[in-house]
């Protein structure tokens, strides 16, 4: 089936169309928090000259000790960004992946591997990891054990020695992540191999590149201490906290990671009289690793891969000749599954440069422009932006340093709420004002953010599409809160329709109207307050105000439902034709909005477009739902052929 032939045109057309698709796959606009305190560290220890050895980023862990052992990748990855921007980020570390890809892929090519068996192995592997694959340190770590095993491959399959070059990738390896100690792991299983094996010289040679990677993990500006940190002599009731250190269990053995565990297992099976040690060692330390904790599934989908690739190769020499156009639809249906599959449930990953969504920038820009006394809270998730934004005028309340807060402040402040807990921090910290995310955007659950959207003592004085910033309502806050302060809508996730209706009814159109005001008067492209102040206008009869509104809301996030509105504005007017044109929007946006073609056939009905207007009504008629019944009826018997 997969059977390998002499040097064949598949053995440079193939690498070179694999590699570029799946440097693809590792491209998408940034969106992990993490970073942007490793960038803050990185310039910290550029301008001054030294290490970080305590804690200078918060104020509830401010001294303890930090082991900032990613110290090489914060100063890069701030020299980067400082050059380059946040593109550089993104395409740098889509580079450093791509190297990966091809060292495994060649590891494979060492083994016997036919091309396409490879390509094909590499692709789900790079499926099953690209949930790892963010601008963090670790991205480093599949660089490392890609070229470890694929240099000591090399010594053992082909007998060339590029051992000399593991000891100074292990001294890069120990400053840049916390998982260099698997270097040194990996070494020792291949001179298990070689001692078993009986090859004395070979022993000799690696015993040496052994010892020099071992030595090479003592230089590091906290010694032993790092070593200690990286074999897990920590809290782990704190990274229990953490969901990507949870322990993989039996649902997420499914999608590309299943397939590969699953059949990385199996595939040792008809090769169980010439088994390498080296590979059996490797697959069981990698597969330990995947179920100890979700994260390392990416690492044993790359690291595995080659073995399973190996296993497999052996397994199809054995195997009767399949027909190649069999092997080739049945790969790409496999891969084009994996891909719908993978892609679909990892889908806050943008294709594309720049930065994500869901960073408080606009909400830092408006704290440095204000200068609230106090200690600010801020959930998990925000930390890492705001020590970027905020450091060193303002520190945070907790970030994604999980080694630096004790298990008991972790406990209480990640994941779950404990009023108790809350009110004696607040006392305890002078917590005057909070950086919180509305919860379509956070990520991760807050709920103490939740509960300050709630508590009457909390003022809102600004909020964005990503971020709402409250302040305690006391003495020392009243400029701030007499200048931003809301009193009508005190929670803009909970504030709809209904709420807009009940603050009109009460008489508050002209106090929200101001909030509104103020609200844009923060952030002009706020398109969501520019959407509420049109609602306002429409409601109380300021048509032309509310279509000024809207247009400049959609002109920031163009949204179906809107373009639609302002059409209606204009068809109660009797302008069809700027109507026409707004409905023509609304469906560009959302080709399926029923609404708007049904709105769209009204329209050219009063101009008189008599084809238009049906062709028009029967595209509603194609898309709309139960909800519209009565048109539908109403619609079938009007139109020719019942509107078929």
């Amino acid at each position: 089936m997969f059977t390998d032939r002499s040097k064949n045109w598949g053995s440079y057309i193939i690498p070179a169309i694999l590699f570029p698709l799946l440097s693809l796959l590792t491209i998408f606009k940034t969106i992990d928090t993490d970073l942007w305190f490793h960038m803050k560290a990185g310039e910290v220890i550029t301008e001054t000259g030294r290490f970080i050895y305590k804690d200078i980023f918060s104020y509830t862990a401010a001294g303890r000790d930090w082991l900032y052992h990613e110290w090489l990748f914060g100063v890069l990855s701030y020299k980067v960004y400082a050059t380059l921007g946040v593109n550089g980020l993104i395409l740098g570390k889509a580079s450093i992946l791509t190297l990966a890809f091809v060292l495994l892929y060649r590891d494979m090519r060492l083994r016997g591997v036919n091309p396409y068996l490879a390509s094909f192995i590499l692709t789900i592997a790079v499926l099953a990891a690209r949930f790892r694959f963010t601008e963090r340190p670790h991205i480093f770590k599949f660089l490392f054990v890609a070229a470890f095993i694929y240099i000591l491959d090399l010594y053992r399959l082909k007998r060339k020695n590029r051992l000399w070059i593991l000891p100074f990738i292990q001294l890069i390896w120990t400053n840049m992540h916390g998982s260099f100690i698997l270097g040194p792991a990996i070494i020792s299983i291949y001179l298990l191999h070689e001692f078993l094996s009986g090859k004395k010289r070979e022993i000799k040679g690696l015993s040496t590149i052994t010892l020099l990677s071992y030595i090479a993990t003592l230089i590091n500006p906290y010694g032993l201490k790092l070593i200690l940190f990286s074999l897990g002599f920590r809290e782990k009731a704190v990274l229990a906290t953490i969901m990507e250190w949870a322990p993989t269990q039996l649902k997420d053995l499914y999608g590309a990671f299943g397939l590969l565990f699953v059949a990385g297992i199996a595939s040792f099976v008809p090769k169980y009289k010439k088994l390498e040690i080296a590979d059996l060692a490797l697959f069981v330390l990698f597969s330990y690793l995947s179920i100890k904790a979700i994260r390392f599934t990416a690492l044993f989908s790359l690291a595995a891969s080659p073995i399973l690739a190996g296993n497999l190769q052996y397994l199809f020499a054995k195997a009767k000749p399949v027909r190649k156009w069999t092997v080739g639809v049945f790969s790409l249906i496999v891969i084009a599954i994996l891909f719908t599959f993978e892609v679909k449930r990892d889908s806050i990953r943008v294709f594309g440069l720049g930065q994500g969504e869901g960073f408080p920038q606009k909400a830092v820009k408006f704290i440095k422009q204000h200068p609230i006394k106090g200690n600010m809270y801020n959930p998990y998730r925000f930390g890492g932006y705001l020590i970027w934004g905020l450091y060193p005028e303002r520190k945070v309340f907790i970030d994604g340093r999980a080694e630096v807060f004790d298990k008991e402040f972790q406990k209480a402040f990640i994941n779950s709420f404990s009023l108790n807990k809350w009110f004696e921090a607040i006392n305890r910290y002078d917590i005057n004002y909070a950086v919180i995310g509305h919860s379509s955007v956070a990520m991760v659950l807050d709920p103490i953010g939740d509960w300050i959207s709630i508590d009457p003592d909390w003022v809102l004085i600004y909020w964005d599409e990503v971020a709402k910033v409250y302040v305690r309502d006391l003495p020392r806050n009243q400029d701030v809160i007499k200048r931003y302060g809301h009193k009508v809508m005190v929670n803009p996730v909970e504030f709809n329709y209904n709420s807009l209706k009940k603050a009109l009814n009460k008489g508050l159109g002209e106090e929200l109207e101001v909030e509104f005001k103020r609200d844009i008067e923060s952030d002009h492209e706020n398109s969501k307050v520019l959407y509420w102040l049109g609602m306002l206008y429409n409601e109380t009869g300021r048509r032309e105000d509310a279509v000024k509104a809207w247009e400049e809301s959609v002109r920031i996030i163009p949204d179906a439902g809107l373009y639609s509105s302002i059409g209606t504005v204009f068809a109660e007017k009797g302008v069809s034709t700027k109507a026409i044109e707004y409905y023509k929007k609304a469906i560009e946006t959302d080709k399926r909005f029923a609404a708007a073609y049904y709105n769209l056939g009204n329209a050219y009905n009063a101009t008189g477009n008599k084809r238009e207007a049906s062709a028009a009504y029967k595209k509603f008629l194609k898309y709309a739902g139960p909800e519209y019944a009565d048109r539908i009826k109403e619609l079938k018997k009007r139109l020719p052929e019942g509107g078929s």
